[in-house]
C-alpha cells in the first residue's frame, strides 16, 4: 500500500502483502506469502516466517523471531518489556532494562490483544503449535511447550514455565518461576502458585488436584449446617463439664 513505511535495508520475500500504514523497520525479515493487513508495526531484526498472517494493530518490537503459518489477531504485541522493578532506597523504585527477546514457533496463533514481554535476558520462548486466545499475558523468560493451549485471560508469571500439551483454562495463571507439567489440565480461574507433576487436572486457588477442590468446594457448601452441629455440640459438651463439675 502507499501508505506503508519499508526500510530500504528491510527484506520481502515472495508475494508478500503490505497493508496501509504498516511500518517494517531496518533489517526485518519478512518470509514469503505473509500478510501485513493493516497498522502493523515491526521492528528492527524482526524476523517473520513464511506464510504468515498479521492483523491490523499487531506489533512486533525489535529482534523477535516468529516461525512459519502463524497467525497473529488484531493487536496482539509481541516483546514488550517485561515487567521488572526493584526497590531502591534512593529513587524508591528502580526499573530493570528488558534486553532479551521472544522466540515464537512454527504453526503458533495468538489471540486479540494478547502481550508477550521480551526476557529481561535471553528469550522468552513460545514453542511449536501453541494457541493463544484473546486478552493473555505472558511473563519475561516463560517458556510455553509445545502444542499447549492458553485460553481467555490467562496470565503466566515471569520465569514460570508450562510443558508441552498443557490446557491452562480461561482466567487460570501461574506464578513466577512455578513449573507446570507435560499434559497438564489447569482449571478456569485457577491459581498456580508450586510445581505441578506432569499428567496433573488441577483447580481452585490455591490450585490443587481436582477432585480434591471439588471434595472441599461440595463441604464449603455445607458450611452453615456444619456451623450449627459444632455450636450444639459445643453446648452440649459445656453442659457435661458443668455436670461433672
Amino acid at each position: 500500500h502507499p501508505t506503508a513505511v519499508i526500510d530500504p535495508e528491510a527484506e520481502l520475500g515472495s508475494n508478500v502483502y503490505v497493508g496501509p500504514y504498516c511500518v517494517i523497520s531496518k533489517g526485518a525479515k519478512i518470509g514469503n506469502n505473509c500478510v501485513l493487513e493493516g497498522s502493523v508495526w515491526i521492528g528492527e531484526d524482526v524476523k517473520v516466517g513464511d506464510n504468515c498472517l498479521l492483523e491490523p494493530g499487531v506489533i512486533l518490537y525489535d529482534g523477535i523471531t516468529t516461525g512459519s503459518r502463524c497467525i497473529f489477531h488484531a493487536n496482539a504485541i509481541i516483546g514488550c518489556d517485561g515487567f521488572g522493578f526493584m526497590p531502591d532506597s534512593q529513587i524508591g523504585i528502580r526499573r530493570i532494562p528488558q534486553i532479551g527477546t521472544v522466540v515464537i514457533g512454527d504453526d503458533v496463533e495468538i489471540g486479540c490483544e494478547t502481550c508477550i514481554d521480551k526476557a529481561t535476558f535471553g528469550e522468552t520462548k513460545i514453542g511449536r503449535g501453541v494457541k493463544i486466545d484473546a486478552h493473555v499475558k505472558i511473563g519475561h523468560n516463560a517458556v510455553v511447550g509445545d502444542f499447549s493451549i492458553l485460553v481467555a485471560k490467562v496470565g503466566v508469571a515471569g520465569s514460570s514455565t508450562i510443558g508441552r500439551g498443557v490446557t491452562m483454562a480461561a482466567q487460570s495463571g501461574g506464578a513466577n518461576h512455578a513449573v507446570i507439567g507435560d499434559g497438564c489440565t489447569v482449571a478456569g480461574r485457577s491459581g498456580v502458585f508450586s510445581d505441578i507433576p506432569a499428567g496433573s487436572v488441577v483447580s481452585g486457588f490455591p490450585a490443587r488436584e481436582h477432585k480434591k477442590d471439588l471434595r472441599i468446594q461440595a463441604a464449603i457448601g455445607h458450611l452453615p449446617e456444619i456451623e450449627k452441629e459444632v455450636r450444639s455440640l459445643a453446648k452440649s459438651v459445656k453442659k457435661l463439664e458443668e455436670q461433672c463439675d
